[in-house]
């Protein structure tokens, strides 16, 4: 271990410094510009790609190949925060219609405070947490509907699921739902997206949270490995990928169950051709980055 001791620079010195690591900029006052409102650090991330092959993992500092510019990062990272904006939006329209099915089939089955119902849970500790959670995300609502129950009901305490769900994050929802016993309305919920069992729905619901969280919070889409990784389908029931030999931890799939889902949801979604033309405007972005297969445009999912 050793002691941080870099100085922090300024913006004219991180440009000088690009520089020296031979990344070629004609126009010095552009990258002076977006280093003004892009920390360099969260543009270094699109500029590892860019650099020298080196035998010697220590080289310091790493030199940018022959050729590349301070347009090419850019590209790579405007590439990448559209991609955020797209994956964010198809993202929505899944949440929506999740939320939608698990709270008509559960309350139709079980009643209003179904939640509430210890029995109709795996984990008694799980249930515990996310009560918790999910009181907190209600004390933190200022939903006009919440209000108005507290304002006018006293019993039971917490709102019906209608209401209660519409204010839960889609981490705490995928968290409920994968504890759920087995059910016939559990079976019901993956059977209208399309998915042989409802294990399949809970890892897809997680994953699709994760990256969800990821866009939020700004993150980086591009080239990420993927923590929470949704499930392969082995029996679906509509359009799935024909080549199965890919990366379930790469942002492919989890964009593969976007379209699945979506088509079902929204049929006539265009994300599919909306990604095409992001990626056709940004060629500089590697898909192999992303866990594309060669022949991927050759799905008929993503057709």
């Amino acid at each position: 271990m050793a002691a941080y001791l870099k100085p922090a620079l300024t913006i004219d010195e991180q440009v000088d410094y690009l520089l020296k690591k031979q990344l070629e900029i004609p126009d010095t006052s552009k990258p002076a510009n977006y280093l003004s409102h892009i920390n360099y650090y969260r543009l270094k991330a699109y500029m590892i790609p860019f650099y020298k092959a080196v035998t010697d993992i220590k080289e310091i500092p790493k030199h940018f190949r022959p050729g590349i510019t301070f347009n090419d990062v850019l590209d790579l990272y405007i590439f990448d925060r559209k991609l955020r904006l797209l994956v964010f939006d198809a993202i929505e329209k899944i949440e929506i219609a999740l939320r939608a099915q698990i709270i008509y089939h559960l309350s139709v089955e079980y009643g209003a405070e179904w939640y509430n119902n210890l029995a109709l849970f795996r984990d008694s500790g799980y249930f515990d947490a996310h009560t918790e959670q999910l009181k907190g995300e209600l004390d933190r609502s200022s939903e006009e509907f919440i209000r108005h129950y507290r304002n006018n009901y006293d019993s039971p305490e917490f709102p019906p699921a209608w209401m209660t769900f519409e204010v839960l994050s889609m981490g705490l929802l995928s968290k409920i739902f994968a504890n759920l016993k087995s059910s016939k309305a559990k079976k019901a919920i993956a059977d209208h997206f399309g998915l042989p069992n409802a294990e399949t729905l809970e890892s897809w619901m997680k994953a699709l949270s994760y990256v969800r969280n990821i866009c939020a919070h700004h993150g980086r889409l591009w080239n990420r490995v993927l923590t929470l990784k949704p499930q392969m389908l082995k029996s679906p029931k509509a359009v799935w990928l024909k080549n199965q030999q890919v990366s379930i931890n790469r942002l492919y799939v989890c964009l593969s169950t976007i379209i699945y889902l979506l088509r079902i949801v929204t049929p006539s979604t265009d994300f599919a051709e909306d990604f095409k033309q992001l990626h056709k405007n940004f060629p500089i972005a590697d898909l192999r980055k992303m866990g594309f297969p060669d022949d991927w445009e050759n799905e008929p999912l993503w057709q």
